[in-house]
């Protein structure tokens, strides 16, 4: 089978991450992969071997607006191109948003959008050119008007594919419309470079029982909820807090503030923070909004225990069955504490299979499938 990626680049952050993978998982299966970016910046993460790979330097993509009346160019020209050197294609994923705007130019019954994106809670609309999170800076006017009919125009009647259900679903409320087909395919994880990452030996000061938080330290992130539910659970434990944000001092000041300081353990960021997630007793994800969490993913995948907050889209479809159990409201502290006591003495651990659902070769099934559909 052929299987064609088109994406915005390659600089190396968690969605391109998550397309090598996928490109490195179809490939040992035996598929044949290309990938074709749309901006040249010069900047590319390593691809396997075996995917053939093109630079299109649509420069003129880049400069793309929802709200104004920005040209689309025209690849019909490259595509011909690369139909010819690696043949017709069974499989087109559209990835990210700037290549979005040229899906209707391809193929539409093998032409699927990928969609990584949970516009609700980008924090700063007007520092992205992602056309989808800048739908948050456009209030109720003209501009909103104006994005919203340009978007329908790209999004309406396409078949997409979510890391959550919730997120195409939320892009459907958000701009007015539907898809034609939608489903969810949650990012593929490498489960055994995972383990021997994890595998490494934990920081000499970080060896007693803990609860870990990891993530951005901000309000958003729920770091404030996460310290104040420790605090309240009273247990016999540190908390580790395992990241950086604009939030740090004030959540310093805090754990002095209520008494913990000596127990809750700023790490900073970790380039590897995954000893420490196989090692501690349990996860608290404390947001108010996510997309696919991947560190849920990865907490399953080590046997952590999790607790997470129901925010916006992605606990609830990770934390199923057993796990279910470690949901709790969003910004209820207090649910939160009686969640952190009840799992410090009666830990839900995940069982090994369900780990097995992000792995490569499962996710590039699901990926695979698409083409009978």
């Amino acid at each position: 089978m052929k299987v064609l990626i088109l994406v915005d680049h390659l600089r190396g952050g968690g969605a391109e991450k998550v397309t090598i993978r996928l490109a490195k998982a179809l490939v040992d299966k035996g598929h044949m992969v290309s990938i074709v970016v749309i901006e040249d910046d010069k900047s590319y993460l390593e691809l396997p071997a075996q995917v053939y790979f093109e630079a299109w330097n649509l420069e003129e993509i880049r400069h793309w607006r929802a709200h104004k009346k920005s040209a689309i160019p025209n690849i019909s020209a490259q595509l011909n191109e690369i139909n010819k050197r690696q043949g017709d294609f069974d499989l087109i994923l559209v990835a990210w948003e700037h290549s979005h705007c040229l899906a209707n130019q391809l193929p539409q019954d093998k032409t699927w959008l990928w969609i990584h994106s949970q516009i609700a809670d980008w924090p700063h609309p007007q520092s992205t050119f992602n056309p989808l999170k800048r739908l948050q800076s456009y209030k109720l006017g003209r501009k909103q008007q104006r994005a919203n009919k340009q978007l329908r125009k790209i999004y309406q009647h396409t078949k997409a594919i979510g890391v959550t259900i919730d997120v195409l679903t939320g892009l459907e409320k958000r701009v007015g419309f539907e898809f034609a087909h939608k489903i969810s395919i949650p990012n593929v994880l490498d489960i055994d470079e995972l383990n021997g990452l994890a595998n490494q030996p934990l920081p000499k000061d970080l060896t007693q029982p803990a609860i870990m938080f990891l993530g951005r330290l901000t309000e958003a992130k729920g770091a404030f909820d996460a310290i104040h539910a420790f605090k309240q659970s009273n247990i016999d434990g540190q908390l580790w807090m395992v990241g950086d944000g604009a939030d740090r001092d004030k959540l310093v000041a805090l754990s002095e503030k209520l008494g913990v300081k000596n127990k809750v353990i700023f790490t900073g960021f970790l380039s590897n923070p995954y000893p420490l997630l196989k090692a501690c007793k349990c996860l608290i994800l404390t947001s108010y909004s996510e997309g696919l969490p991947t560190v849920l993913c990865e907490a399953i995948a080590l046997k952590t225990p999790c607790i997470s907050t129901k925010s916006s889209s992605g606990p609830s479809e990770i934390l199923i069955g057993p796990l279910a159990v470690g949901l709790v409201d969003v910004g209820n502290t207090p649910q939160i504490s009686a969640k952190i006591k009840d799992f410090w003495e009666n830990p839900i651990i995940p069982q090994a299979e369900l780990a097995k659902r992000y792995s490569p070769d499962v996710i590039a099934n699901e990926f695979l499938s698409l083409v009978a559909d």
